[in-house]
């Protein structure tokens, strides 16, 4: 059975599931829980009344599949247990708002970076991926493009620099069905129009994202009040003269990414 098909006259689709179930890809599902999951040992499974309520048990690929039929909605932490993120997330919960993130991706665009736009119960949320960064540092960076666009009142995921419960901030795992509404909501491009036509097409362009570039991360920190440059890591000394492995290789083994891009 084909994956159900969205519509998109109001930018949402009606949660028209059937009792058989379309088979899902298992490397593409993997890859998907991979941009968007932090997480592995607990979940947020939303309620009928939209609020969460956290699972202390292990999140399965079924689970993340049930998800993705409509038969559950999970949402997702935006830290993993070393305060790491992922993806940063604008929530605009009014239209106004929204407008405000859609010219915030179109100005994102020209400078090259790939914005990713899901329309919302109220508004939408404005996605950018990350290969793997410090919630502090990741948070600088959304804060710093909402001031330079002068964009207020739109929440900003992760909330926290640093995980100060055992869970921290989430946000709706995307391409489920919202159980407070019945609906399932897309992304859609930079006319407002479906990203891909089906959620399998959908699943598979968000399960390989393109990521922020460290060189884009680095000058939005220089330009933030608040943001210290990253302290140098002692000297490196190279003791593995046998590894044919590249130099630069091995010294991103030794120092983060951010340290390496910045030297």
């Amino acid at each position: 059975m084909r994956a159900v098909l969205f519509l998109y006259n109001s930018g949402v689709s009606k949660n028209t599931e059937q009792s058989s179930l379309p088979e899902l890809d298992p490397h593409i599902v993997a890859a998907y829980t991979q941009t968007f999951i932090a997480r592995h040992d607990c979940y947020p499974v939303q309620r009928k009344d939209g609020k969460y309520i956290s699972i202390k048990r292990p999140l399965t690929v079924e689970i993340i599949k049930k998800h993705l039929w409509g038969k559950m909605t999970i949402g997702t932490y935006a830290l993993d247990k070393e305060s790491n993120a992922r993806w940063l997330c604008f929530d605009a919960d009014t239209e106004t708002q929204w407008q405000g993130l859609l010219a915030l991706a179109l100005t994102l665009q020209q400078q090259k970076i790939v914005p990713y736009r899901e329309r919302s119960r109220r508004g939408g949320h404005l996605w950018l991926f990350l290969s793997s960064l410090p919630a502090g540092y990741a948070r600088k960076v959304g804060l710093q493009l909402l001031a330079e666009h002068n964009l207020k009142g739109i929440e900003l995921y992760p909330k926290q620099d640093q995980r100060v419960s055992s869970t921290g901030s989430l946000v709706r795992l995307p391409l489920g069905i919202h159980r407070k509404t019945g609906q399932r909501y897309s992304f859609v491009d930079s006319d407002g129009q479906p990203l891909a036509p089906t959620i399998r097409e959908q699943l598979r362009i968000l399960a390989y994202p393109s990521c922020l570039a460290f060189p884009f991360i680095m000058s939005v920190l220089a330009r933030s009040p608040h943001s210290p440059p990253p302290q140098p890591s002692p000297a490196f000394r190279a003791t593995d003269t046998d590894d044919k492995t590249p130099l630069s290789e091995r010294l991103k083994r030794r120092i983060s990414g951010l340290e390496f891009v910045s030297r």
